[in-house]
């Protein structure tokens, strides 16, 4: 059989741009916002049905934090391993391995006899939940045509606050019926069913170009829906002007050297700081503010809940303005907006007591901390070139689950201490810093192929 001919990164760009969005670029879609879905939906979920864990287990506020905190401390180390995976042995495998991962672990909280068995699985589970952030962004970035790059690959990250909201909702009605244990259970089948949609999406052209291997990125095309005339049409258009890099003796040794190097240093800051900016309160509030409504408020645990299902709803608005805004205005202008914003209302938060006001605060803090989300989410794989792209979105990813694991903690801590307001201070200092880093070494990618920002 006569081999394929070659192709370039270059070439690839233009056959997707080319193509469009078809419907395995839609089950790419469905698929990773289904991931997104799940990761709130569990975390949620646990921070919803603590107060039932905490009475079962009898643990103090600070054992409480410590556990909200294991699928994020998980997640670092998922996203240590997911994201070398993903660069050297594939997209397609993190993707599907990923939300298997987490499938099977969140149905074995269920069986858990004790605060340490449940720490476990929990650590695990995050392991998972996590490791398919970098995973995702990466495969819906490459996969997708630059004109909608940043509307597709935020989009995938909509369905996040339904999953808060459906948390919420599930909790409110399931809870106390059938227990916490059976509320474990209740994420396990359509997470399964996810794994499934997922081994339908073929492997990322772009990466396989990036390993030397243009015959399957050019069949991995075909795949996507482009035709042969259009790769063909390509191909002349844009000739190869050289051989296309193989990359497939590169260690991760190399990869390694190359990611934390001088030349990539900017990048990197950008990305620490966005991420984290974007990770440490949002996580904070979310597994808190139910267990906050009832200790400082004196809330019913079912006002809590519906309280806190309200006010997360807001984050889906956030985040419907962001897919319209990041094409519209630009990735800059649309993070810092949104951190300065989440700024300030996560402070009116912590200095009000009227509940109407708090209504409104947290809502107005959800609607901009969620579109600060999007926005990093969409905009910081960008950044990288194919090589990098998954290790350095999730290394930069990873170092906030640290900083998100550590919320949870600090909250309890600073509840112990009795210094509310604190937590809400130190929360909107780091959208500030956040803010000020984006407008500082920040650089557009708006209207730009991937190839044309790293290069």
């Amino acid at each position: 059989m006569e081999k394929l001919p070659s192709l370039s990164e270059k070439q690839v760009a233009h056959v997707i741009d080319q193509t469009g969005v078809t419907k395995v670029t839609k089950m790419l879609i469905f698929a990773a916002s289904l991931g997104y879905l799940f990761d709130a939906f569990d975390n949620t979920l646990l921070g919803y049905v603590m107060p039932l864990i905490a009475k079962e287990y009898t643990i103090t506020s600070e054992m409480k934090g410590f556990i909200l905190s294991l699928a994020l401390w998980g997640g670092v180390v998922g996203m240590w391993f997911w994201g070398p995976i993903a660069e050297m042995k594939g997209r397609r495998i993190a993707f599907q391995g990923t939300v298997l991962t987490f499938s099977l672990f969140t149905g074995l909280a269920a069986a858990t006899w004790n605060a340490l068995s449940l720490g476990i699985t929990r650590f695990i589970t995050g392991a998972g939940l996590m490791g398919f952030y970098a995973v995702d962004l990466a495969m819906v970035s490459e996969m997708t045509p630059t004109r909608l790059r940043g509307r597709l690959t935020s989009a995938i990250t909509v369905l996040y606050p339904v999953g808060v909201v459906l948390g919420g909702f599930v909790a409110g009605l399931l809870a106390e019926k059938v227990g916490w244990r059976g509320m474990f259970l209740v994420g396990v089948i359509p997470a399964l069913c996810a794994y499934v949609i997922r081994r339908h999406v073929p492997e990322s052209p772009r990466w396989l170009v990036s390993k030397g291997r243009g015959a399957e990125a050019e069949k991995a095309l075909v795949q996507m829906g482009a035709t042969p005339g259009i790769i063909e049409e390509v191909k002349q258009a844009h000739p190869v002007e050289t051989a296309a890099p193989a990359s497939t003796d590169s260690s991760l040794k190399v990869k390694f050297s190359e990611l934390f190097s001088r030349k990539w240093l900017r990048t990197n800051i950008v990305a620490l700081v966005a991420w984290n900016s974007c990770s440490f309160a949002p996580w904070g509030v979310m597994l808190w503010l139910p267990t906050i409504l009832v200790e400082v408020y004196h809330f019913s645990f079912v006002k809590s809940v519906m309280f806190s299902t309200i006010t997360f709803s807001f984050g889906l608005l956030g985040r419907l303005c962001g897919v319209y805004l990041i094409e519209k205005i630009g990735r800059r202008p649309l993070l810092i907006m949104a951190f300065s914003m989440a700024a300030v209302f996560c402070l009116a938060f912590g200095l009000v007591t009227d509940p109407a006001w708090l209504l409104f605060f947290i809502a107005a803090y959800k609607f901009f901390n969620d579109q600060g989300s999007l926005g990093v989410m969409a905009y910081i794989p960008e950044l990288y070139p194919t090589r990098l792209r998954v290790m350095g979105n999730s290394y930069a990813a990873s170092s906030s689950r640290i900083s998100a694991a550590l919320a949870p903690i600090m909250v309890g801590f600073l509840m112990g201490m009795h210094q509310y307001t604190l937590i809400w201070i130190i929360f909107a200092v780091t959208y500030v810093i956040g803010a000020l880093t984006i407008w500082l070494l920040a650089s557009e990618t708006k209207g730009k192929s991937l190839e044309e920002v790293t290069n």
